[in-house]
Parts: C-alpha cells; sequence; structure tokens
C-alpha cells in the first residue's frame, strides 16, 4: 500500500470498481459470442438433417409418367352447319284500301276469319253513286237523241246538195246557191260529228260513273294459286267515314307459306346459295324441326351492320308457324361421310401449327394435322391418317416424346366403345320376312 493510498482511500476504492465493471463486460461478450457459435453449429446440423432425409425420401420415390385423358379417333358423318335466328314472316300481306269516299255500311270479315277468293269484304253507302249513275244515263240518252236530229239533218243537206249539184250541171241552178248548199251540208256535217263526240264523252261519263259504285262494294281480289287467305288486322268499324288515301279497311295475308328473314353476317354469306335446305325450330313446338329452303338472297351487305338478308321458304299448309315467331334456323353447307374425326378438345395451336399429341409405346408424340368440318364437339382430321388415341386434357403441357400414362377414366371409356362397337358389328342384319 502507498502513501497515497492510506490518505485517500476513496481513490482505491473506486479503481477496484473500475476493474470490477470491466472484468464483466468481457467475460459477457465471450458468453455472447459461445452462444452465437453453437446456435449457428446447432441450425447448420438441422439443416443438413433434413438435406439428407430429403435425399433419402427422393431416392426412395418412383418417378411417376404424366397422366392425360385420351380418346380414339373415330370414323362418323361431319357436317358443316351454320345457325342463324329470324322471324317469320307471311308469304304476302296486303292492306285493303278504299277507293271512293264515303260511310262504311258493312264489314263481313274480322281478324283471323278465312277469306275466299271473290268474297264480298265490305259495302260503302252507295246513294250518291248511284244518282251520278242516273244523271250520266240521262246525259247519254240526250247526247244520243241529238246525234240522231244532228244525223236526219245531215241526211238532208246531203241530199238537198246532191240535187243542187246535178241541176249545177245542167245549169238550172246558180253557182252561189250550189256553194251555199255545200256549205250548209258541210256545216251538218260536223255539227253530227261534235253530237256524236259527245254521245262517247257522255257514254265515258257513264262509265266512270258505274266504276265508282261498284268501289262500293269491296271484293278480295288477289294474283296467286292459293284460293283462300286470312284476315290479319282490322283498322275500322262500321260506320266509319272512309277517305280515299287515308284510311284501311284490313289486311289479307298468305299464310300457306311462312318467309324467314335471316340476317347472315359477311363472314357466312359467301357460303350461302339460293336452294340451299334449311331446319327450323321455334320455340312455339319444341323439338319439332320444320324444313325450308332459301328462296331469296339480298345482293348488297348493310354498311352498318355488314350483313345481308336471306329469305327461307317454310311451307305452311297445316298453318301452324304465324307471322312474328321467333325461328332458329340451322343451314347444312357440306357434308363428309365416314370422316375421320378427334374430339375438339385434342387440337393445341403450337408455332402457327395444328398439332396433336398421340399415344405411341407410353410417350406423347406430337403430330401435325389438317382439319377440316366441326360440329363443335368433334373436328374432321384430313391429314394424317391417325391411328392412336390422342390426349384430350392435359395435352397443352406435353412436349414431343415425353414419357405420359392414359386415365384410368380414359382406359374405361375407350373399352366401353370397343365393347359397344364390336357388338353393333357382330349383330346380324335383320331378314327380310315374305
Amino acid at each position: 500500500m502507498t502513501l497515497r493510498s492510506l490518505y485517500y482511500p476513496e481513490i482505491n476504492l473506486s479503481l477496484l470498481l473500475w476493474k470490477d465493471m470491466e472484468m464483466g463486460k468481457i467475460i459477457t461478450g465471450i458468453t455472447a459470442l459461445v452462444l452465437l457459435v453453437a446456435f449457428g453449429l446447432y441450425a447448420g446440423y438441422r439443416s443438413y438433417e433434413a438435406y439428407q432425409k430429403n435425399q433419402k425420401m427422393q431416392a426412395g420415390k418412383k418417378v411417376r409418367n404424366v397422366v392425360v385423358n385420351m380418346a380414339e379417333p373415330e370414323r362418323k358423318n361431319m357436317t358443316d352447319e351454320r345457325r342463324f335466328s329470324g322471324t317469320s314472316v307471311a308469304w304476302s300481306d296486303f292492306t285493303v284500301d278504299p277507293k271512293v269516299d264515303g260511310r262504311l255500311l258493312r264489314l263481313h270479315f274480322d281478324i283471323g276469319d278465312t277469306v275466299k277468293r271473290g268474297d264480298l269484304i265490305a259495302e260503302i253507302d252507295d246513294r250518291e253513286f248511284r244518282q251520278q249513275v242516273q244523271e250520266a244515263e240521262a246525259n247519254l240518252d240526250y247526247a244520243k237523241a241529238k246525234l240522231r236530229e244532228a244525223s236526219e239533218v245531215s241526211k238532208l243537206k246531203k241530199s238537198e246538195f246532191e240535187r243542187r249539184k246535178t241541176l249545177i250541171d245542167l245549169s238550172a241552178v246558180s253557182r252561189s246557191d250550189f256553194e251555199q248548199a255545200e256549205s250548209e251540208m258541210l256545216s251538218q256535217l260536223a255539227t253530227e260529228a261534235m253530237c256524236r263526240a259527245d254521245v262517247k264523252r257522255s257514254e265515258a261519263v257513264l262509265e266512270n260513273a258505274k266504276l265508282k259504285l261498284s268501289y262500293t262494294r269491296i271484293h278480295a281480289q288477289w294474283h296467286g294459286a292459293d284460293k283462300a287467305r286470312h284476315i290479319g288486322k282490322r283498322f275500322v268499324d262500321e260506320g266509319a267515314l272512309l277517305k280515299v288515301g287515308s284510311t284501311s279497311l284490313l289486311t289479307i295475308v298468305e299464310l300457306d307459306r311462312i318467309k324467314a328473314n335471316v340476317q347472315i353476317i359477311e363472314r357466312d354469306y359467301p357460303y350461302l346459295r339460293v336452294g340451299q335446305k334449311a331446319d327450323i325450330e321455334t320455340d312455339a313446338y319444341p323439338g319439332e324441326v320444320f324444313s325450308g329452303e332459301i328462296s331469296h338472297i339480298n345482293n348488297t351487305l348493310d354498311e352498318k351492320t355488314r350483313s345481308a338478308t336471306a329469305i327461307i321458304s317454310i311451307d305452311n299448309k297445316d298453318l301452324r308457324l304465324r307471322p312474328g315467331m321467333f325461328l332458329r334456323v340451322r343451314i347444312k353447307l357440306a357434308e363428309h361421310k365416314n370422316a375421320l374425326t378427334v374430339p375438339l378438345s385434342a387440337l393445341v395451336q403450337k408455332d402457327d401449327k395444328t398439332i396433336v399429341f398421340q399415344y405411341v409405346d407410353g410417350k406423347a408424340v406430337q403430330t401435325e394435322v389438317q382439319t377440316g368440318l366441326t360440329d363443335g364437339k368433334s373436328v374432321e382430321i384430313l391429314s394424317p391418317e391417325l391411328k392412336y388415341p390422342v390426349a384430350t386434357v392435359g395435352n397443352h403441357l406435353l412436349n414431343d416424346g415425353m414419357a405420359v400414362e392414359i386415365s384410368e377414366l380414359s382406359r374405361q371409356e375407350m373399352a366401353e366403345k370397343k365393347l359397344k362397337d364390336g357388338k353393333a358389328k357382330a349383330q346380324p342384319a335383320p331378314e327380310n320376312k315374305k
């Protein structure tokens, strides 16, 4: 102990405390370092252990092939069919209008009635027109009387002229008397001609009056072989005052034939032709198919919709179809018998090519194909001739030469199909009974 320590004991105590604190920090740091190293060694050991375990598990596992659904190529009839929608329209539909003004006295038909060619449809008050006929007849009689009178006078004047012509040759009359007789004859002939023209005018007026009178009785008339049609609409009631050009009576429609107006888009337009057959369905008769035929196709397409109208004629002798029905139309453009087909889902687009994957010796073999007709479920394969099952589900994950397995479901379906086809072939044809 130094002399300074004896006289200053508080300094000695401070030094001892400082040394203890420094020693504690050192011990704490060493302890933390040891724990950190130990934790790192433990984590590394666990990771290595997990890696070894995973390797053993992978080594013990058997590598499995990709399982996909497959289907056998089959032969069947394929049809290129286009579907359209349209509305039924009466084959012909015209409005019956009055040709003269007047009050409607009788209307003999109503909506839904059947009308035959020549039937009396309506009657208009004809009293005024009968008076006009009577007046025209009277004027004609007067004109004829005037003509008869003029004819008799003409005969006399002509006879007088002939007599004076004979006398002037004998110098028995003067030249002035002869010329006066000639002038009077020519004047009377002109008067006779005027009377004859007045008769023709009166006859025309009478015919016109009779024609207007006939217009007060309106008959059903149309061109065509059908003898009966139907009333579509009625616009007036009895007692109405009719006005030519502004009042209609009713409409007559032809229902023995029906038109279906369908819109053809630009893509389908080149494939349709007049005379092509069509199958028509409507909600009014579920499950029933009506036969039709394309009768007309518009030569131009609408600039806004890029579509054209096609008219399909449908026989409707039983009158089951009516104008205004919504129709679904199927038109067959082409049909290939016994075509080689695969499910549409078997096709894969790859590098601008259409391919399928065939199952050959446990591997997926990529095969480029040329397709033909499709019905929405199957597609025709034009080339090459496919002889092996093709992948239908999971085929977009396959590569050429990849090991694959056929799913149990597909195996069962193909086996059932082969069994069914075998029974169909083995079944003998029915014998003709005499």
